[in-house]
């Protein structure tokens, strides 16, 4: 569900999802998505790790639920924050005005306190500015 989001949110900023930056397999059509997506990776990794612990690692609608719920936390992308939903929009463009030459700076989300992330101080290093 993240991936999917993640390659909407570059279609929608004119980007094409196959061609990447890391990422290269000749068949997958989602590289670039795959790419933007290890910035999220360790979020994901502790709501999976939440759910092995509370529901027992079942795949099923509450759990389902769950991790859509990442889409609405809260997460600062630069001076802006918001839903994540529209971060990675404003992602994919911080991308796009790094292909044209517009910035050197590639702007990542980083979820915020109200997200639950009490442990976020060692995925923050992650995020961030990269030149």
């Amino acid at each position: 569900m993240l991936r999917s989001a993640v390659a909407r949110a570059l279609v929608a900023a004119g980007l094409h999802p196959v061609f990447s930056l890391q990422h290269s397999h000749r068949n997958n059509a989602f590289a670039l998505a795959d790419d933007l997506l290890e910035v999220l990776r360790p979020r994901v990794d502790r709501a999976v790790l939440e759910l092995m612990k509370t529901d027992g690692g079942f795949i099923d609608r509450s759990s389902k639920e769950k991790l859509l719920g990442i889409l609405a936390e809260e997460t600062q992308l630069g001076d802006q924050s918001g839903p994540l939903m529209v971060q990675l929009h404003r992602f994919a463009a911080s991308l796009l005005r790094c292909y044209e030459g517009q910035s050197r700076n590639l702007i990542m989300p980083e979820f915020t306190e109200k997200s639950g992330a009490d442990s976020q101080k060692s995925v923050d290093s992650e995020a961030g500015e990269v030149e």
